[in-house]
């Protein structure tokens, strides 16, 4: 096989144009989330209005369907790479089965070399062969040196390039287990960017409805208020769970004990919230 066969079935094609591509997404993704930074700041303390949360969804949106471009680009890259991984990995098995070729023809022109030497030998030692027929042997062993030869540098191209396409597709594997990595990060980014938009969509609908055009689950710095309500919850679950009088028993001593009001005089009475409290448990 021809030197220049022999590197085609091994060469990794190059990935140079799946890169620029997912680069370019990325150059436009960090443009995006800079206009987001310049958006938040414009609607600084009024971010659960309506109008900033509509400001906020058209970037989101905008960062969304880039994401997705930026997803479709990396599994095209990635699709490349297996591509370029299964070529080598052909290629190497073409040239195991032509090294195993060349290895049993250069066994048999040993052979015939050898039993063709032996043959020149006995005529020259029985002396009774004519000059024509020496000579015609001779061009025979001839022959048969010059093919092993070039069989045993052929086989010599064959190993190296096996040699140099093992670690070619060595490369090859790496190059699928980075952009399988990539891929894993661009849909993890496209998951996140979904959720991102469908959040904000959630405050849009709430400020739709709401008589102030503000959404209720934020504040006006954008910071969820979901944990207040919570902690309210879970308090008066405690408080209406009644475990037995102990429970009771240590809110009342807490309420009578520690959370009381200043009044306009300097005494302490209990707040109007803990009173309520207090009344509560004095009818359980």
């Amino acid at each position: 096989m021809a030197a220049k066969k022999i590197g085609a079935l091994i060469t990794l094609d190059g990935e140079k144009e799946f890169k620029q591509n997912v680069t370019s997404c990325n150059k436009a993704l960090a443009s995006m989330k800079s206009e987001m930074t310049l958006v938040e700041a414009q609607c600084e303390g009024q971010q659960n209005s309506l109008e900033s949360l509509t400001k906020k969804h058209e970037v989101l949106t905008k960062i969304l369907d880039e994401q997705k471009n930026k997803e479709e680009e990396v599994r095209k890259g990635l699709n490349h790479a297996r591509e370029s991984y299964e070529k080598v990995a052909d290629g190497l098995a073409a040239l195991t089965k032509e090294q195993d070729v060349h290895q049993r023809k250069i066994e048999g022109l040993k052979e015939e070399y050898k039993t063709a030497s032996e043959r020149l030998e006995a005529m020259t030692k029985a002396g009774n062969a004519s000059e024509r027929s020496m000579k015609k042997q001779e061009a025979i062993i001839n022959a048969l040196s010059e093919e092993l030869k070039q069989e045993e540098n052929a086989l010599k191209d064959v190993n190296t390039a096996i040699a140099k396409g093992e670690k070619t597709y060595q490369s090859a594997g790496n190059r699928v287990r980075d952009w399988e990595t990539k891929l894993n990060t661009a849909e993890a980014q496209t998951i996140r960017a979904t959720a991102a938009v469908n959040r904000n969509a959630a405050y849009m609908e709430e400020a739709r409805h709401a008589t102030d055009k503000c959404a209720t689950s934020i504040d006006e710095f954008g910071r969820e208020i979901q944990q207040a309500e919570k902690v309210t919850v879970d308090f008066g679950t405690i408080v209406k769970t009644n475990l037995g009088n102990t429970v009771v028993n240590a809110v009342n001593r807490k309420i009578g004990c520690g959370i009381y009001a200043e009044s306009g005089g300097g005494a302490k009475t209990v707040s109007g919230q803990h009173r309520s409290i207090y009344n509560r448990n004095e009818k359980i």
